[in-house]
């Protein structure tokens, strides 16, 4: 399996987010396929900042891909590092070993905003390993190994007749 095998998201951090669900909303001629607040404790691992609290809204753009918008209340606008900057965007790869793609992107030069690749524990990508990295550059790298799909019984032991 090739180890980066989609773009999942594409993130952009925010500081107004009605506004910008109007404006995209507007310009992709669509509704957020949902609008949430995230604070479950493994988002403060994954992004870098303890006590994380992002208020988010989705859309669905071509295929797979959708679209996050994420307006961050804590850390709070005095305090605005990186990721939670207004106007930063981050990129979300689909990888099939997260550990392999971690490993890489480190022996190229990404800095971690956490010790290792941490299990979502709710929300849409329950179950999966996700990270964040920021490349020499700075831009935000998301590297996300979907969670398993459930096994099925007995789905591949019966015989076509």
């Amino acid at each position: 399996m090739k180890e980066l095998s989609a773009l999942h998201h594409v993130g952009i951090t925010v500081a107004d987010l009605d506004r910008a669900v109007s404006f995209w909303g507007g310009l992709l001629e669509s509704e957020p396929m949902w609008r949430r607040m995230l604070d479950a404790p493994y988002l403060g691992e994954v992004t870098g900042y303890p006590q994380c609290r992002i208020e988010v809204a989705m859309f669905r753009l071509a295929g797979e891909t959708r679209l996050e918008l994420l307006r961050y209340l804590e850390p709070g606008e005095a305090n605005m590092p990186e990721t939670a900057r207004p106007g930063n965007v981050h990129i979300a790869l689909s990888v099939g070993d997260i550990w392999s793609v971690w490993r890489r992107a480190l022996a190229l030069g990404a800095t971690p905003t956490s010790r290792a690749p941490i299990r979502v524990t709710s929300g849409a990508n329950e179950g999966a390993l996700a990270c964040y990295l920021r490349s020499p550059e700075g831009v935000t790298i998301e590297l996300i190994e979907p969670a398993p799909e459930p096994r099925r019984i007995g789905a591949s032991s019966r015989l076509a007749l």
